[in-house]
């Protein structure tokens, strides 16, 4: 039984010193991260248009599949403003991270004209 309590305290301890550890690093929570890619072909399209995550830090990463260029942005009611990822070209990747509380928020691609064509979808963050 005496092992038992030394084992949980270590345990414990170790777990104290880990977190430690991250805050005088510095290091971030972990986020919740989300793919999506451009579709090929599709000129103009997602390969998803529905994606959801809990509240919290969260990050969209879009790979570009397609020949022309391509981003991830989000924007909602409780955001201040939109959130841009980088423009990319074909086999690059362009990502935003949001800390975001529940809510529903559209992504899109922010080059002109591809949302009004249809490149968008809506996230869903829960608690």
């Amino acid at each position: 039984m005496r092992t038992s309590r030394i084992g949980r305290a270590a345990l414990a301890l170790t777990a104290i010193a880990a977190l430690a550890a991250a805050a005088m690093t510095g290091a971030a929570a972990p986020s919740s991260a989300r793919t999506l890619s451009a579709k090929p072909g599709e000129k103009l399209a997602y390969s998803v248009t529905r994606l959801s995550a809990p509240a919290g830090k969260v990050t969209l990463r879009m790979t570009n599949k397609d020949d022309i260029a391509h981003n991830v942005a989000l924007r909602g009611k409780k955001l201040a403003k939109p959130h841009l990822g980088k423009v990319v070209g074909a086999g690059k990747v362009s990502t935003v991270a949001v800390t975001l509380p529940a809510g529903t928020y559209t992504f899109y691609c922010s080059v002109f004209g591809h949302e009004a064509s249809g490149m968008r979808g809506t996230l869903t963050v829960t608690r």
